[in-house]
C-alpha cells in the first residue's frame, strides 16, 4: 500500500523531510570539509587523522545500511529515520566534547551508524518499497505507477533502473 497525504499535509511533511535530510548530510558527510583542520588542531593531530576517522564512519555506514534498510522494510521508515537523528546528535556530542583521538574516532563511529540508518541506503530502500508497491498495484504498468507516485514516467524508469527493480 502506498501512503497518501492530503494536499494540506504534503508540503509540511516534504519540508520537514527535506530539512531533516539536509541537516543530516551537513552534519555528517560535509562537516569534515569545514571542521577537519580545527578539530585536528584542537587534538594536536594532523588533519589526516580526522579524515581517517571520517573514512571509518563511512565503513560503519556501509556495514549498517543493509541492516537499516531491512528494518525499514519490516517496520516502515518513520521510526528508523527518526532514530537516525538521535544517533547523529549523540555522535556530534561526542565530537564536540572529544578530549582525545579515541573519543574522536568513537564520535565518528556513532555518526557512521547514523549515516547508515538515516541516509542513502535507508532512503533508497524505502523508495524501492514504494515503487514496488505502485508497480504491483498497477499490474506492472509503469505509466500508471508513475501517475500513482506523482512522478514523470521517465523519472520512474530511471529510478527502476538505478534501484535494480525487475519488471
Amino acid at each position: 500500500m502506498i501512503p497518501r497525504l492530503s494536499p494540506g499535509r504534503r508540503a509540511p511533511v516534504v519540508a520537514a523531510l527535506g530539512s531533516s535530510l539536509t541537516v543530516s548530510w551537513a552534519s555528517s558527510y560535509y562537516i569534515p570539509a569545514v571542521l577537519a583542520v580545527p578539530m585536528a588542531e584542537d587534538l594536536g593531530l594532523s588533519p589526516v587523522w580526522v579524515f581517517g576517522a571520517f573514512s571509518m564512519a563511512m565503513v560503519v555506514s556501509a556495514m549498517v545500511g543493509p541492516w537499516a534498510g531491512a528494518r525499514i522494510d519490516g517496520f516502515g521508515g518513520r521510526g528508523v529515520l527518526m532514530a537516525s537523528n538521535i544517533v547523529f546528535a549523540a555522535g556530534l556530542a561526542l565530537l564536540a566534547a572529544a578530549p582525545s583521538p579515541v573519543v574522536l574516532f568513537a564520535g565518528w563511529a556513532v555518526i557512521g551508524l547514523g549515516m547508515g540508518i538515516g541516509l542513502y541506503e535507508a532512503v533508497a530502500r524505502y523508495e524501492r518499497r514504494l515503487i514496488e508497491a505502485a508497480l504491483q498495484s498497477t499490474g506492472g504498468v509503469q505509466k500508471r505507477a508513475a501517475d500513482l507516485l506523482k512522478l514523470k514516467p521517465t523519472t520512474l524508469n530511471e529510478k527502476i533502473k538505478r534501484l535494480g527493480i525487475r519488471d
